[in-house]
């Protein structure tokens, strides 16, 4: 497997190159751009569309009706 981590010289390299060319112009518009604009790599999500098919045995259905006991189970499942 490629290692891709960032080392730390990497790290300070940028750092040091970004404080002596910053853009103000460029870091006004990434903060005004919500983070998924330029964070996700939307060819990998044309690539891998998130559907799937799964096909489960069938069975009988309760009908909790009205009775918030779905709430129930939930609160004392998750404490």
């Amino acid at each position: 497997m490629k290692n891709t981590s960032i080392s730390l010289e990497s790290l300070k390299i940028f750092k040091e190159n970004y404080l002596k060319n910053q853009n103000f112009d460029l870091d006004n518009k990434l903060k005004e751009m919500p983070i998924q604009d330029f964070a996700i790599n939307k060819a990998v999500l044309k690539e891998n569309k998130f559907e799937f098919n799964l096909e489960l045995e069938e069975c009988k259905i309760y009908s909790q009706k009205s009775s918030l006991r779905c709430w129930l189970f939930y609160c004392l499942s998750s404490s």
